[in-house]
């Protein structure tokens, strides 16, 4: 015969018999990649909206002498924007890690595409808030209120 005692502690093992775990908000990482995908779905969405708002631009609403060179471009910018939407499938940021170098690649990007349409006049200077949309949306304010002084750079050097 078994002792009552002996059957319930086998039954219901003792809490130094469980693996421990951290508390759920002390996993910061994997909190932070969770609250990152819902913004990350939606920075996706801007970066193919706005390639297809381009693509319609260059295209079809004022075609002109630059057109290969801003459909390159263009191109280029769904390469990223495929990049960045299989690493989004996958629950990951693509080159989440170096915000500032992707504010800088976008700050070339748009930049190449104003001075390739029309310069200053370009409708493409709207990306730059596109830009800042999606870096607020993804990082910290300090790296939105960098991504804004490279992009005033960019801007500022289409002037010259």
């Amino acid at each position: 015969m078994t002792d009552p005692g002996t059957q319930s502690t086998l039954a219901d093992p003792a809490p130094a018999d469980k693996p421990a775990s951290a508390p759920v908000g002390l996993l910061i990482g994997e909190d932070l990649a969770i609250a990152q995908l819902p913004a990350e779905a939606i920075t996706v969405r801007i970066r193919w909206f706005g390639l297809c708002v381009g693509y319609f631009l260059v295209n079809v609403l004022s075609p002109g002498p630059h057109q290969p060179q801003l459909n390159a471009i263009l191109t280029l910018g769904a390469v990223y924007a495929f990049l960045d939407t299989l690493w989004s499938v996958r629950g990951r940021v693509f080159l989440g890690r170096v915000p500032l170098f992707i504010s800088l690649m976008e700050a070339v990007f748009i930049g190449l595409l104003c001075q390739y349409d029309a310069g200053l006049e370009s409708p493409f200077r709207y990306y730059y808030f596109l830009s800042l949309l999606v870096c607020a949306i993804r990082y910290a304010p300090i790296v939105t209120y960098s991504t804004l002084a490279l992009h005033a750079l960019s801007y500022t050097t289409l002037a010259l």
